[in-house]
């Protein structure tokens, strides 16, 4: 039984809607306004490239839903990779990972934009009805040729108990992380019931086009956790300031939850033209402008040690998101639940 596009889009979590394009399904987070807005190429810098792929890329993308069936199928055709290491998928079932496939690209990376062949994921299921959740690729591009059960299979999506955005650098996007299903707003949002959209992109840092005015669906919160980028710009606080503003004017009606910059276990003195102390400073007395902006500390959500990151330092990995997650959902439902005691 192959699943429709209305069956699909009943399904999704992580992303704005699913549309068919040349006989295959593309899974956007990004609407084309959004797109268009902010990361349409202006020149031929890395950069530029890289950040307008990354906008087609679903950090947070899953198929969530209960059925009996017995087999899944999902095919995934037109795929590409640029500047990565590798990709995966994961299979959650009863509320367990009980798959994850993952495949290497060159250590060096792809600089430029490579294709990859195309996969088809194929599982037994277990038995009787559960609960199954398909966790797309986080970092690549790709689209949906085929998701089907076994015929005759019942199919119901996933009803959520709250809804928020996400915004956010390459730690928001979860680009350390080797399996899709363990980046901290993929876990925040199954920890809280949660539907969500996942606007993080590595790189990217406080800046008033982050917020595209009028293109948000309505939510019961929303996460912005930049900063750490940035900081060789002389202008950091004006930019700060810009994209706070613009913040507030899109979101003023509803609670934002500001998570400063993790930790870093190394950065030389003089590195950054604003240390990520200041840095840090800076965020909270912006923040202290408006009052439905939270701030949480986000140098505690996780571990001060590099088995926690990819990279020994600035990345958190699978260990490092389990934390930031943990963390991160304690602190959101503490929040969440003054809110609803004083009526916010």
């Amino acid at each position: 039984m192959k699943l429709t596009l209305e069956q699909l889009n009943a399904a999704l979590n992580g992303v704005t809607d699913a549309v068919e394009e040349n006989g295959a399904v593309r899974l956007r987070t990004f609407t084309e306004e959004q797109r268009l807005y902010q990361y349409k190429p202006d020149g031929t810098e890395r950069w530029d490239k890289l950040f307008w792929f990354e906008s087609f890329v679903t950090p947070t993308a899953k198929l969530d839903f209960t059925t009996d069936s017995e087999t899944l199928t999902v095919t995934l055709v037109d795929c590409a990779t640029r500047e990565e290491t590798y990709f995966g998928v994961d299979l959650w079932q009863r509320g367990v990972l009980t798959h994850h496939e993952s495949f290497d690209l060159p250590e060096d990376g792809v600089k430029e934009e490579v294709s990859l062949p195309d996969r088809t994921f194929r599982y037994s299921l277990l038995p009787g009805a559960k609960r199954v959740e398909f966790f797309f690729p986080r970092n690549i591009r790709y689209k949906i040729k085929e998701v089907s059960l076994s015929d005759g299979a019942s199919f119901e999506p996933t009803r959520y108990e709250r809804s928020f955005l996400a915004f956010g650098d390459s730690i928001t996007a979860a680009e350390a992380s080797r399996h899709p299903s363990f980046g901290y707003v993929t876990r925040v949002a199954r920890n809280l019931s949660a539907r969500v959209i996942n606007y993080g992109v590595g790189g990217e840092h406080y800046e008033d086009k982050r917020i595209v005015p009028g293109t948000y669906p309505k939510t019961d919160f929303v996460l912005a956790a930049y900063g750490t980028n940035g900081r060789k710009r002389k202008n950091y606080r004006e930019l700060t300031e810009g994209f706070f503003e613009a913040l507030y004017r899109e979101f003023h009606d509803r609670p934002v939850f500001v998570i400063l910059p993790t930790h870093r276990m190394g950065e030389e003195a003089g590195e950054e033209f604003v240390p990520l102390p200041r840095a840090r400073q800076i965020i909270r007395e912006i923040c202290g402008r408006y009052n439905n902006i939270t701030v949480l500390d986000g140098e505690k959500f996780v571990p001060w040690d590099s088995a926690a990151y990819f990279d020994g330092f600035l990345h958190p990995n699978d260990l490092g998101m389990t934390h930031y997650a943990m963390n991160l959902t304690a602190a959101l439902t503490e929040e969440l639940a003054k809110r609803k005691g004083a009526n916010v």
